[in-house]
C-alpha cells in the first residue's frame, strides 16, 4: 500500500506481529496517546487510548494472537491489538468487560457460545493520521474471520472520533454502560456480513 505524506510516497506494510521490538513500539505509541498524556482538545479531536499495558502482559497477548501493525520502513504507523478472551483473568481491565460481553453477546447475536476476538486497542501514529489507516488495520484483522465470528471492543462515549471511525468500519453499538462515572459503549463487528 502506498501512502502519500507531504508530497512523498511511502510504502506501508500491514502484517501480524509478535516481535518483541514491535511490542516495544506499541507500548511507546500507547504512552504518547494515553488520555492523561494529551490535552483535552487533542483527545476530543484525535481520540485517545485508555490503557497502557505492561510489557510482559502485552507480549503474552501478542504471542497468542499477534497484533496487526502498519509499518513504514521500521516506523510503527499504527497497531490494533488482537486479544483472545482467555486473557480475561490476566488483564485486569478485561475482567468486567468480558463478563459483560459474555452475558449480552449470545442474546444479541442469537447464538450460544459465539466466537469473538477483542480488539484490545487500536492507535494510529500522529504522523499517519487522516489516511484511513485505522480502517486498513481492521481490514487486515478481518483475516482472522476463519477463527472468529465477531470482533468486539469498548469505546468511551467521550472518544467521539473513535466511535465515528469504528462505525465507518462496520462496528455497531450493542450495549452502553457506566464505568468509573463515564459512559462506555460495547461495539461489535459481525465478520460474517
Amino acid at each position: 500500500i502506498i501512502l502519500y505524506l507531504g508530497g512523498m510516497s511511502e510504502k506501508l506494510r500491514l502484517e501480524f506481529s509478535n516481535d518483541p521490538a514491535i511490542v516495544d513500539q506499541i507500548l511507546a505509541l500507547q504512552l504518547v496517546n494515553l488520555r492523561q498524556n494529551i490535552s483535552s482538545a487533542e483527545a476530543k479531536d484525535q481520540g485517545f487510548v485508555y490503557v497502557h499495558h505492561k510489557k510482559e502482559a502485552l507480549q503474552s497477548v501478542c504471542d497468542t494472537e499477534p497484533a496487526v501493525v502498519g509499518l513504514v520502513d521500521t516506523e510503527l504507523a499504527g497497531y490494533a491489538i488482537c486479544m483472545h478472551k482467555k486473557f480475561k483473568d490476566q488483564v485486569p481491565e478485561l475482567q468486567k468487560l468480558l463478563t459483560l460481553i459474555d452475558s449480552i453477546l449470545p442474546q444479541y447475536v442469537q447464538m450460544n457460545n459465539p466466537s469473538y476476538l477483542i480488539c484490545g486497542q487500536v492507535c494510529v501514529n500522529k504522523n499517519f493520521r487522516g489516511l484511513g489507516l485505522m480502517s486498513m488495520l481492521y481490514e487486515k484483522m478481518k483475516d482472522l474471520s476463519s477463527k472468529y465470528q465477531f470482533c468486539v471492543t469498548e469505546i468511551s462515549s467521550q472518544n467521539t472520533r473513535s466511535l465515528h471511525v469504528h462505525n465507518q468500519v462496520g462496528f455497531k453499538i450493542i450495549h452502553t454502560y457506566t464505568k468509573h462515572d463515564e459512559e462506555w459503549n460495547i461495539v461489535l463487528w459481525d465478520w460474517n456480513h
